[in-house]
Order: structure tokens, then C-alpha cells, then sequence
């Protein structure tokens, strides 16, 4: 009952504040077909009613908000039921998985930290199977980097506690800090993800940001972005993005749309975007 209360309130709400013309909502929706499933609709009204807030609220949504501390029952709740439907496939990066050298790794825009460890469990399970720990492969740094002061502290608690395991096969840090502004030298990290960061910067944000990733990383960078429009967003074309990251010595590998499915309820069917940009040799 209560969900069909929130579904018939975000629905008010959508139709008391699209009159704004700027049409920031995902319709008529890439893969038309969506339009006849209920999650989709879902999705559409729930995420509209809460950007559309935030974007009034905030300049800078990820600097300037204040987020909450979860419970660590809720925050691995997220990481399986959310996050993981947004990081990639095992098989769409087979090739970082199966590199048995690489010592750094960054995850770019990582929050509190859902998105690495959704990253980081595909990287420990195809290293070590069953939990079956062994030197084939050399121990690892990982590191998440993002403007929020809150969501760094958050990750820098949970994130050890969850791989304490690995302590001596992995080592997580998780930097509160503009990207632009670290001075991690040249191919510092072997590889770079990116997930749900460049649909929310502007043109001159996400140039800068490319340029620096570009700089920083030695073998790939992979990106997984929200291809649905919606408040504060600036969902781009494959095209685009291809023509940013080659300015900058990368080309794509390969890209895949698909729908995500394992989102609770309220924010399900999303497209998203994956592509693994490679560094030109």
C-alpha cells in the first residue's frame, strides 16, 4: 500500500514540475519496449521527484551534501541490491582479471565505497576462487577518490572491515579530494573505473577529468554511465565519448547497453552505459 502511496505522489509531483520545459526525463526512452514495463515507470517518476529536489537544493550535489552514515547491514544491502547492478561484468572486463601484475587501481567518484567493493569482489573472485587464497598473483593497491568528506569517511570504516580477509593480498585507501588536484605521477594506476560520474559533469568538467585520467592511468580505463536523461544529468553518445577519450591517447575496446535488473523495486530499469577505453600503444 505504502508504494502505491510514493508511486501516486511522485507522480504529482512530476506533472506539477515538468512545466520548467527543460524535459530531463527519459522519454520516449532508448529500447522503446521499457515503456510497457511497470519498473520502468517506476523508475521515472521516483528518480525525477528526487533529482529534481537535490537539484534545487544543492550547486555542487556530491561536494556540498551532508550524507548519513548507514548501518553496515544497510550499506552491504546496497552494495548487492544497487551497486552491483551498475559495476561491470565479469566478462566485460575479463582482461583486468586475468592481469596477474597490476599493482593500482583507482575507482574514481567512489562514494562511500559501494562502488568499489562491488568492483573489488569480481577482482578477489577471479584471483582466488572460494576464497582460496594463493601468490599466482601479486598483492594490489586500491583506491577511491571523492569530493564528499562524509562518504570518504564512511568507506575508509567499511571497506577494510568487509576484505580484512585479504589484508595481505590487498590494500584499500579512500581519499576525500578533487581529482584535478592529485599529484599521482604519470600511469600511476594500471587501471581506472569510473562508474556514474561522467553523466553528472558538464562539458568542461568532463573534459578536464579525461585529460587527467587519461595522464594518470598505464593500461585502461572503464566507465559505466547512466544513459537515461534526468535532472542534473548529461547523458552522452558513444560517439562522444569515444572522441574525448582519443584526444587524450585511449580508444574503445568495446561498449554494451544494457538494463539494469538487480535494483530494489523503486530503481529498477535504468540503461547504462559501459565502455573500456584502452591506452593507444
Amino acid at each position: 500500500m505504502m508504494s502505491i502511496i510514493k508511486f501516486i505522489r511522485n507522480i504529482f509531483f512530476f506533472f506539477l514540475n515538468f512545466w520548467d520545459l527543460k524535459f530531463d526525463f527519459p522519454f520516449p526512452p532508448k529500447k522503446l519496449n521499457r515503456i510497457f514495463n511497470i519498473y520502468y515507470w517506476n523508475t521515472f517518476f521516483h528518480l525525477y521527484r528526487i533529482r529534481k529536489i537535490k537539484q534545487k537544493k544543492y550547486n555542487n550535489l556530491w561536494a556540498d551534501a551532508k550524507f548519513k552514515q548507514s548501518s553496515f547491514e544497510n550499506w552491504t544491502k546496497k552494495i548487492f541490491l544497487v551497486q552491483n547492478g551498475t559495476a561491470p561484468k565479469p566478462n566485460f572486463i575479463e582482461e583486468i582479471l586475468g592481469d596477474k601484475k597490476f599493482k593500482n587501481v583507482l575507482d574514481f567518484g567512489c562514494g562511500s565505497g559501494a562502488s568499489s567493493v562491488a568492483i573489488l569482489l569480481k577482482i578477489l573472485e577471479a584471483r582466488y576462487p572460494q576464497c582460496k587464497l594463493n601468490k599466482d598473483y601479486d598483492s594490489f593497491n586500491f583506491v577511491g577518490i571523492d569530493i564528499n568528506q562524509s562518504r570518504i569517511a564512511e568507506a575508509n570504516i567499511k571497506v577494510p572491515v568487509l576484505f580484512n580477509y585479504y589484508k595481505d593480498f590487498l590494500k584499500t585507501e579512500f581519499i576525500a579530494n578533487d581529482l584535478l588536484t592529485t599529484n599521482y605521477s604519470k600511469n600511476y594506476f594500471d587501471y581506472s573505473f569510473v562508474i556514474s560520474v561522467f553523466d553528472y559533469l558538464n562539458e568542461n568538467q568532463l573534459n578536464e577529468v579525461v585529460k587527467k585520467l587519461s595522464y594518470i592511468t598505464k593500461k585502461a580505463i572503464i566507465v559505466v554511465d547512466f544513459a537515461d536523461n534526468y535532472p542534473m544529468n548529461y547523458p552522452r553518445s558513444v560517439k562522444k565519448f569515444e572522441s574525448i577519450f582519443a584526444i587524450n591517447s585511449f580508444d574503445l575496446k568495446k561498449n554494451n547497453f544494457r538494463i539494469t535488473e538487480s535494483f530494489p523495486e523503486n530503481i529498477r530499469n535504468q540503461l547504462i552505459l559501459e565502455m573500456f577505453f584502452e591506452k593507444k600503444i
